[in-house]
């Protein structure tokens, strides 16, 4: 089945790399008998999806199974998505640095949410994405996107501020600055810091820190098959294995024992990489 799901990473160029991490076409050509579904592990990053062909249906641990619109904004989550493609789908997937996606454009990410993301109509129009729907390859998807994005929002002229250094910082660091630190970084009181930060990314600046050190942690265990996890929790900077053992399973849904020995392969590319 995974020769019929073409997962392919794209590169961002230009300016539009100060929002960018990275793109990742999805096209799942021939639908099997049994549906391809598995979880998406997020990183801590707000995902632009756009969805040209198909039906995917998604459920958390808190949020019955829904289908998802034709394009929105995934928002940092502390847990693990459900995913499940109905079809045959080509999807577009913007991964971008959630502060400076709301420093751009001015929406803030702050609220109770039933579910994991929100309607992307405030900042991207519906014509886009029929335009986008239009083109034949990722990469003229790609283009359409980037002329939008520098057009409205003049990405050239973006300053980065306090909340985006934090933001990268944690990233950067593996997500083990200690939130002290990070504070410190900003220049804000403690409460402001907070609210600024949940406002701007979605999540708290201690949340993120955990969604990256996981993220990077089962990236690490996937790719290398180390799964000592005395190792694992001195890499990740966990107090002790029993917060180890907390955070995988809170994250990605599974005893690592359990998670780590059956087959990913779905779980990679849904989850980016």
């Amino acid at each position: 089945m995974e020769g019929n799901f073409v997962s392919r990473i794209i590169e961002p160029a230009g300016n539009i790399s100060v929002l960018v991490r990275k793109f990742i076409a999805l096209d799942l050509t021939v639908y099997p008998e049994n549906r391809p579904g598995d979880k998406h592990i997020p990183d801590g990053s707000c995902n632009l999806v756009f969805n040209f062909c198909g039906k995917i249906k998604m459920s958390t641990e808190d949020a019955a199974e829904r289908f998802l619109p034709p394009y929105f904004l995934t928002l940092p989550y502390l847990g693990y998505v459900n995913v499940v493609p109905q079809c045959e789908m080509s999807s577009l997937i913007v991964v971008c640095k959630s502060s400076v996606l709301t420093g751009l454009t001015g929406i803030s990410l702050t609220g109770g949410r039933e579910v994991p993301y929100i309607s992307a109509e405030e900042f991207i129009p519906e014509k886009l994405w029929h335009e986008m729907r239009n083109c034949t390859t990722p990469e003229e998807q790609i283009v359409l996107f980037s002329d939008y994005i520098s057009t409205t929002y003049h990405i050239e002229n973006y300053v980065p501020d306090e909340i985006d250094r934090v933001y990268e910082t944690i990233f950067v660091s593996g997500g083990c600055m200690k939130i002290s630190a990070l504070t410190g970084i900003s220049g804000m009181s403690d409460r402001t810091f907070r609210n600024q930060f949940r406002k701007r990314v979605g999540i708290s600046a201690k949340g993120l820190s955990r969604l990256v050190r996981v993220h990077l942690l089962w990236r690490h265990i996937y790719e290398s098959g180390n799964q000592n996890l005395m190792d694992l929790t001195y890499r990740g900077n966990f107090f002790d294995q029993s917060h180890l053992d907390h955070d995988i399973k809170k994250i990605l849904g599974e005893c690592p024992g359990k998670f780590f020995k059956r087959d990913l392969e779905l779980v990679k590319i849904y989850s980016g990489f």
